[in-house]
């Protein structure tokens, strides 16, 4: 049988620079917490300056990743007008595209009239089954480059 291995012991200073140094590190930890959170709110759109924004945040409990917040936010109500902002915007550039696949189609060959009347109806498609993330996702995948401001 082994001998058990002797811990040196520590002193009581030794201690208490090692609860002082726990300390510093479980503070430096919250505090990393606390601003990854802040900084995931922002990327998500959420203005902790505004009182409404301030309930939400202070409530909030799941994923700490802005894209989760931002669904979380839209899906409570907390950030209807800016979903209603982008879904317009999109709607407007699948107007848009459609008028270019429109104007070229009357000038195009029946073999790139085809495609283009394709693509047109793979856009409303896309609308009609997904909303506004279906549509940018299909006008991604067209070619074009989908930017809100």
């Amino acid at each position: 049988m082994s001998e058990p291995i002797e811990k040196p012991e520590r002193t009581d200073a030794e201690w208490a620079e090692l609860r002082k140094t726990k300390k510093a590190r479980d503070a430096a930890e919250n505090e990393l917490s606390e601003l990854r959170r802040t900084l995931a709110f922002r990327d998500a759109g959420i203005d902790e300056n505004d009182a409404q924004m301030r309930y939400f945040v202070k409530g909030y409990d799941g994923p700490v990743d802005a894209d989760s917040i931002r669904q979380t936010a839209l899906e409570a109500g907390f950030i209807q007008e800016a979903a209603r902002q982008e879904q317009s915007e999109a709607v407007q550039q699948a107007g848009a595209v459609q008028e270019r696949v429109a104007g070229l189609s009357s000038g195009a060959t029946p073999e790139n009239d085809q495609q283009l009347v394709s693509a047109s109806r793979r856009l409303n498609e896309a609308m009609q089954a997904g909303g506004q993330e279906a549509l940018i996702a299909q006008l991604q995948s067209e070619g074009l480059t989908v930017q809100f401001e």
